[in-house]
């Protein structure tokens, strides 16, 4: 995992429920969750500057959001390891967790929700009324952005088009990401080979 970090790699973990279980999913991201703070705090010793930033989104939070989340993100900024996390309404995690989130995140980013989940962000959002955070179109978003170590005000931004808008583009996407991440497999695993066989 240190490896991944420091070398500016990308790994993608699949834990579909779907495909190995919700017990067992939820007990996997739990533990690569840990894993990564544990390996981004060892960077201690790395000077500041020195250190790469390691970005780790994490989709459907609330299955790894444990009460461990509420120092990983009072905690991790200074380790340069950066979350980004995203899940669908605020219920869904423990009080102490919202709280955390809440307090530490630098930028929040709201889609349309519910009232319940709307008075949860009133006072962070206080220019939108909450009707107007239930009221969202498709595509507009509400950011309140951290910048220069002070909140900004927020603001209500249109996000993307919808992706039939811009067809065409999944190959050229693709074919770039393949040159700049992938490597060829026999490659790949003849230095493992070679590295096992020292």
């Amino acid at each position: 995992m240190r490896y991944v970090m420091d070398n500016q790699q990308i790994l993608i973990v699949n834990l579909s429920k779907g495909k190995i279980g919700e017990d067992k999913a939820n007990l996997l991201g739990s533990l690569i969750v840990s894993s990564l703070q544990i390996e981004s705090m060892k960077r201690s010793y790395i000077p500041t500057k020195d250190r790469v930033n390691f970005f780790a989104y994490l989709d459907e939070f609330q299955n790894f959001g444990t009460e461990a989340f509420v120092s990983i993100l009072s905690e991790s900024r200074k380790y340069a390891f950066s979350l980004c996390i995203a899940h669908q309404y605020t219920n869904q995690i423990s009080e102490s967790v919202k709280s955390a989130v809440i307090g530490n995140v630098g930028t929040l980013i709201l889609f349309s929700m519910s009232a319940g989940d709307a008075k949860n962000f009133e006072i962070e959002f206080y220019k939108y009324p909450m009707e107007s955070m239930v009221g969202l179109g498709l595509g507009e978003v509400l950011v309140r952005q951290y910048k220069e170590g002070k909140n900004q005000e927020p603001v209500k931004v249109s996000c993307f088009p919808p992706l039939d808008e811009r067809a065409g583009l999944r190959d050229k996407i693709i074919n770039h990401s393949k040159m700049r991440f992938c490597r060829d497999r026999n490659v790949v695993e003849r230095k493992i080979r070679r590295f096992y066989n020292q």
